[in-house]
């Protein structure tokens, strides 16, 4: 059985047990991820072993467990898996089959990779069986298909000269290949996060069925309505296949407007083919929210190995807002094809419009407090985040009815303001006067510099508990405290005088937030005639205690992610 988690579909797992109950094989073997994990709370991941082995308790055959970096990412969830497991990689043998359950979270820090003394214990393993009729090898990571095959190799040596074929997962995808002549499989999923675009794409839940014959295994893959055979993904028709998964193949250059209304932009579309096959680009540029576009159809060939380039202008009789076309997620939609072995594939990719405006930091009519009451402010000042331009793990989002904010950026004579409201259908706050990784909280990122001094690249982290250099851009995050002792509060730079207030107001689901930070610190960058700043804000909408991955809601790509552009989230000086 493949993974489990990554993006889990909830009861797949739960239907390959009772696929497997109804084959009835002599046991079943796992190649990891079987709970969510990343976790240090030990209340979050005994409830997530608790749920699964009770899911496995239903099987009515042996089950063994393979660890997968889910499952094992630090020392204590380490510590766990040995107190109800055992050890975290083994061995055994059945009917003159020997079975090694490899543990490919055993590189230095907990990153994936085979350590020495793993590959000692298999290097003995093998030597001591060197008469058994095959050899079946189960691991999460398939480090056979890594370039340094992170300590795999020596295992892989000792390999040498018998028979034997290999199961991984972790990548989501199916893939049959052939290494050393001996086969190699990575496995799809079973319960783990897929776009389940179909078997001849790797893509689809499964449980795999071995049969062991005189001369070596016959592997079935069992979908939840089909059997299928080893031929689906081969490396023939892999290269095409991920071209099309991946749907890299097409970009959008950004446009960044002097205002939020327009008439006419224009952008460019940038094709590449990665493959050593030719690709055919075509499709409707479908009219969206009032834009049309010039041309409105494409047909393209492109040669492989090369790039194509199309100019395209967008068209709004009587005007569009930027605003609105991100608040509906307006995108470009094309599809691409290969014919690879007399067979079309064809998958559509779909890039937003990589749209933003310079935006004015205007004056508020009254003075701000920093109490987090919104009353005092201007409501034409705030813009409403219901569908979000860039989301972290947007799987975990149900849309504006699960949690939206809205947010407005003013100034005074000292103080630079952002006053923030959130509205969400689960409020969920720590147990304690301290911030917790995960908790709904906003994030407010500001970078003071002059505009040719900022940067695109920033390696950026999600969480304010990973720090950020403070000479990229401030961080800021903050959230409501169980106490009358006032906000949660966190900066990347404690140098700078940041103030905030943050309440919750339970009964009405909502979140209100106020951050202010002084002017003399964006002065300290650009002088007192400072021009411009970059500013973001950002939502963590927390539903469930035990998910460890929840969404993060951003009025504009986080910095440094490829959807970024140095000319989004300006904020300019009136």
């Amino acid at each position: 059985m493949s993974d489990r988690t990554g993006g889990m579909l909830p009861g797949i797992f739960e239907k390959g047990v009772e696929k497997v109950n109804l084959l009835q094989p002599e046991f079943v073997l796992s190649v990891g991820d079987l709970i969510d994990g990343y976790t240090e709370d030990p209340d979050v991941w005994n409830a997530q072993w608790d749920k699964f082995e009770a899911i496995v308790d239903d099987l009515e055959m042996p089950f063994f467990f393979v660890s997968g970096n889910h499952d094992i990412s630090n020392e204590l969830l380490l510590n766990e898996w040995k107190r109800r497991h055992g050890a975290p990689y083994y061995h055994f043998v059945y009917q003159d089959v020997l079975f090694l359950a490899l543990h490919t979270e055993d590189g230095p820090g907990f990153t994936g990779g085979i350590s020495e003394d793993q590959a000692e214990y298999f290097t003995e393993v093998l030597q001591q069986h060197t008469d058994v009729r095959w050899t079946l090898i189960f691991k999460h990571r398939p480090l056979w298909h890594y370039g340094n095959k992170a300590g795999y190799g020596k295992i892989e040596e000792a390999l040498a000269g018998r028979n034997y074929t290999l199961f991984s997962g972790h990548h989501h995808h199916y893939l049959h290949a052939e290494r050393n002549g001996m086969e190699h499989y990575v496995l799809a999923t079973t319960g783990g996060g897929s776009y389940l675009r179909g078997s001849e794409f790797g893509e689809f839940e499964h449980i795999t069925w071995v049969t062991m014959k005189d001369d070596g295994p016959v592997v079935a893959h069992i979908e939840l309505d089909g059997i299928h055979d080893k031929n689906l993904v081969t490396e023939q028709n892999y290269e095409a296949i991920q071209a099309l998964r991946l749907g890299r193949w097409m970009r959008i250059d950004p446009v960044i407007h002097t205002s939020d209304t327009f008439t006419s932009l224009s952008t460019s579309l940038h094709f590449s083919n990665p493959t050593s096959e030719t690709m055919t680009v075509f499709g409707e540029l479908v009219p969206q929210n009032g834009v049309t576009y010039e041309p409105s159809f494409l047909q393209l060939s492109i040669p492989p190995k090369q790039n194509i380039n199309r100019q395209v202008m967008l068209k709004a009789e009587g005007g569009a807002s930027i605003h609105h076309l991100n608040e509906a997620g307006a995108r470009v939609t094309l599809s691409a094809s290969y014919r690879v072995n007399g067979t079309d594939l064809s998958l559509p990719a779909s890039v937003p419009l990589r749209l933003d405006s310079k935006h004015p930091i205007k004056p508020n009519s009254r003075a701000i407090t920093v109490n987090a009451d919104l009353a005092e402010w201007d409501e034409n000042l705030f813009t409403n985040i219901t569908n979000p331009v860039y989301m972290h793990e947007d799987w975990d989002w149900n849309g504006p009815e699960d949690g939206q904010f809205r947010f407005a950026v003013t100034k005074d004579a000292e103080w630079l303001y952002v006053g923030i409201e959130a509205r969400d259908n689960v409020i969920i706050l720590p147990s304690k006067e301290e911030f917790v990784r995960h908790q709904d909280q906003f994030y407010v990122k500001i970078d003071p510099k002059a505009p040719q001094d900022r940067r695109s690249d920033y390696h950026d982290r999600l969480y304010g508990t990973y720090p950020v250099d403070p000479s990229w851009h401030l961080q800021v995050r903050v959230a409501p405290g169980i106490s009358p002792g006032g906000p949660l509060l966190e900066t990347n730079d404690p140098s700078v005088d940041v103030r905030a207030a943050s309440i919750v107001h339970e009964a009405e689901k909502r979140f209100v937030t106020e951050v202010a930070v002084p002017l003399s610190w964006i002065e300290e960058h650009q002088g007192s005639e400072w021009t411009s700043i970059r500013l973001n804000v950002g939502w963590m909408d927390h539903d469930r205690p035990e998910n460890t991955k929840p969404s993060i809601l951003w009025w504009r790509p986080v910095w440094g992610k490829d959807a970024d552009n140095e000319g989004f989230s300006n904020w300019y000086r009136k």
